[in-house]
Formats: structure tokens, sequence, C-alpha cells
């Protein structure tokens, strides 16, 4: 088996005018770096920001303003630490905001225990309406946030997402299929 080397990516906004370049590490010691740009009527790029050190195996959300950025990162080890950052928001490239698991999951007993990683969220179970950002737990709590600043707005149980997972027995069948790895 051959492990592939890390390559960039590109991630856009929604309405195509920014992207951010996530750059690999180059050489044994460097991190990796995400560079933002705006891309200019003329077809050329106008760099706005950079972050020195990048979130690995983070889902990313450049907002339309260019100048909001989300990340949203898989968990890895066996269970949640609050020192463990799985949401972060930034402003201009410099971080604003960060989150833990335990901050943003309400009943830690919803949290599937894998063998490398723990499950906080379900999928791409996250939104935005105009300045809010919201994302939903494994125990179906939504945290409504301040894109702009990262504060957290409110905090509830989302009764319909709730039912929407345990109708399904859904929690069920995945621990299940844990249980018998």
């Amino acid at each position: 088996m051959t492990i592939e080397k890390p390559r960039p990516r590109i991630f856009t906004s929604n309405n195509r005018t920014y992207f951010l370049a996530v750059l690999p590490a180059t050489k044994k010691g460097t991190k990796h770096k995400a560079i933002a740009y705006k891309v200019l009527p003329d077809g050329t790029f106008k760099k706005l920001w950079e972050i020195g050190s990048w979130p690995l195996g983070s889902s990313t959300l450049l907002l339309d303003d260019g100048v909001t950025l989300i990340t949203i990162k898989s968990s890895f080890g066996n269970k949640p630490s609050k020192e463990e950052a799985v949401l972060r928001f930034y402003s201009n490239g410099k971080e604003i905001a960060k989150y833990s698991a335990i901050t943003l999951v309400k009943d830690l007993s919803k949290i599937p225990q894998m063998s490398h990683f723990y499950r906080w969220r379900r999928g791409n179970s996250y939104s935005i309406d105009g300045d809010k950002f919201i994302i939903r737990t494994i125990d179906a709590t939504a945290s409504v946030f301040n894109a702009k600043t990262g504060t957290i707005i409110s905090q509830k149980k989302d009764l319909k997402y709730e039912k929407r997972l345990y109708d399904s027995n859904e929690m069920e069948r995945l621990q299940d299929r844990l249980n018998k790895r």
C-alpha cells in the first residue's frame, strides 16, 4: 500500500468570488497553510490573508464576504477533551473563537466510541443562514452562532432532528456495528 503525499486543496465561497488555497507542508518540520484570495474581474487573484498552520481533517466554509472562515474538524482519540477544538471561527485569517465537542454536545453519552476517533456530529449537519451558522451534534443539540464573531447565540435540542435520529433507530444500528468490530 502506498501512502499519497498531501495535495493542495481549494475551497470556494458560495458566490465564487473568494477561494482558499490549502497548501501542504513542503519540508519536514513545516506546517500546512491556507491563503485566501479574491478573484478580480480581469481573472487575476488578490491575496487577502493567510493562516500559518492549518487544522488537518477539517471541513471548510469560506463565507461570501471573503473575511469569515469556519472549520469543522473530525475528532481523533477515543473520547472528547476540553483542549481539542473541533469548531473554529476565523476573521481575516485570525482565529476569533474555538469550541470543543464537550462544549457543543450536551449529552456526552450519545457519542459513539470508536477505536481511533469519536463522532460528535452527524455528517454534513451544518448550515449558514445569513450571519448565522448552525450545527447539529450527535445528541441533536442545535448550536446557533454568529458566524462573524463566533459567539454562541443559542443552544437547544432540535426536536425534529432528534425525532428523525431516534425514530430511524440509527444510533442503535451504529452502536451495534461498532460493538461487532
